[in-house]
């Protein structure tokens, strides 16, 4: 017994849509939170600026090192958010259901 199972497009779209509609959404909520966590930063960074003791080399190696650190952390974790939900559109866009038989 063979089994095989008929596409529907029409459904396949909605679903496809839908995915769409959820990625847009959880997209905007990622830069949500990207903009409020940068927002704190800055404040933390501009009261760390404001505190520090500028006659004290120690203190501007401290700010400096951790900007070395911290700078390309955050742009990393930028950009594989945004390749991940890329990689899900592309997965979205191209699933196919069923045998490809033409």
């Amino acid at each position: 017994m063979e089994d095989r199972f008929e596409r529907d497009s029409a459904r396949t779209d909605l679903l496809r849509e839908t995915c769409r509609a959820r990625l847009k959404n959880h997209r905007t909520i990622t830069l949500a939170l990207f903009g409020l966590a940068a927002a704190f930063e800055v404040v933390f960074f501009v009261l760390i600026l404001v505190f520090m003791d500028v006659r004290d080399r120690t203190h501007w190696f401290i700010v400096f090192c951790s900007l070395f650190v911290y700078c390309p952390l955050v742009t990393m974790t930028l950009r594989n958010a945004f390749k991940i939900d890329e990689l899900f559109y592309r997965l979205v866009d191209e699933r196919t259901y069923g045998p490809e038989t033409d």
